[in-house]
């Protein structure tokens, strides 16, 4: 395993910030019955005592995977669904919120399900010979939260089994997610293999012509197999913000599992 990390903080208009990149080529299913809900509102629950209101962002939000993170304090799970979202405080009660990011799909041949192109990224193009498609990835999922905000204190990770944060996650090729917050930052960063950076130019892979300085990769090239990411130093409490969540193929052949955003 290698790793790169660059800790730039971007400031640019119009760009979200953020994420997330890696690449595995295994499959699993973390399917369960859980409740949902419309909105956090409809849960009623004990005031959290907890009045921290950090609303600064880490520099580094780097962790190794599964590094700090247990879902241990959650007695019951909720579902959010929508794009606007204000999560509560962290309670005695112990109910924990995730919100499905990605569904997980079998391996198969790059585009073979009619995936769209993402036009405005440039990654490394694997076994793809069209000059003028070639660098854009496929989009295997996305997600869009319009308005994110939690009301206190809450750990955030992503993983590919809101219960289990040491269930393995993983795709092919990488995990993107651009961020732009209430009082005008934004950030890329990245998680996952080198072999998903272009090989020419500035060999960092680019959203809107702006490059993704925060990659940390997880293996050199092939495949890698990651736990619950901890994404808590992104996402402080009493900070609004937009944020856009992509997993992204680079060519060759696709598979990625389940992902979840999880407020824990």
């Amino acid at each position: 395993m290698t790793r790169k990390n660059v800790n730039v903080l971007l400031v640019f208009m119009g760009v979200f910030v953020g994420l997330v990149a890696f690449q595995n080529c295994g499959s699993k299913n973390f399917s369960m019955k859980t409740s949902t809900i419309q909105s956090v509102d409809d849960v009623v629950d004990e005031t959290d005592t907890d009045t921290d209101t950090d609303t600064d962002i880490d520099d580094d939000i780097y962790t190794e995977p599964g590094t700090d993170v247990s879902f241990s304090g959650c007695k019951s799970f909720q579902e959010l669904s929508g794009n606007v979202l204000t999560v509560p405080a962290r309670t005695s009660a112990g109910v924990c919120f995730y919100l499905r990011l990605m569904t997980a799909r079998g391996a198969d041949a790059s585009g073979s399900r009619g995936e769209v192109i993402a036009p405005d990224v440039i990654a490394r193009a694997h076994t793809r010979t069209d000059e003028a498609t070639k660098n854009h990835p496929y989009v295997l999922g996305e997600y869009t939260i319009d308005s994110l905000k939690l009301l206190g204190m809450r750990n955030v990770a992503l993983s590919s089994s809101f219960t289990d944060p040491q269930a393995s996650m993983y795709i092919d090729n990488f995990f993107l997610l651009e961020q732009h917050t209430s009082v005008g930052t934004d950030r890329l960063w990245a998680y996952g293999t080198v072999d998903a950076e272009p090989d020419d130019g500035n060999k960092k892979i680019m959203v809107n012509n702006v490059s993704v300085q925060d990659f940390y990769p997880f293996a050199v090239d092939g495949t890698a197999t990651v736990t619950a990411i901890d994404l808590t130093g992104a996402i402080p409490a009493n900070l609004g913000m937009k944020l856009r969540f992509r997993g992204l193929d680079c060519g060759g052949s696709a598979t990625a599992s389940d992902v979840f955003l999880v407020f824990h």
